[in-house]
């Protein structure tokens, strides 16, 4: 869903370049996914993690389900 309806968005395009987009396929239950699911808090998926251009995790902005691409993108211009 954010697939389609977030990040196909317009909205997002001044985010392009200035962001680096990762993405971790956690449809399986991974050791490797574990840790990551141990290390971040991560309860439910989607789950969205955002670090600031110094690699800290920005908690505040973390994000757990749908969010449209008029939220989202005010969550990224809160990046640091």
């Amino acid at each position: 869903e954010m697939d389609v309806r977030t990040f196909n968005s317009e909205k997002l395009l001044p985010y392009k370049d200035n962001v680096i987009w990762m993405r971790m396929d956690a449809t399986q239950m991974t050791p490797e996914f574990k840790v990551w699911q141990k290390k971040y808090d991560i309860l439910g998926l989607p789950h969205m993690l955002f670090f600031s251009s110094k690699g800290i995790v920005q908690k505040d902005l973390t994000l757990t389900g749908f969010e449209n691409a008029d939220e989202f993108s005010e969550r990224l211009k809160k990046l640091d």
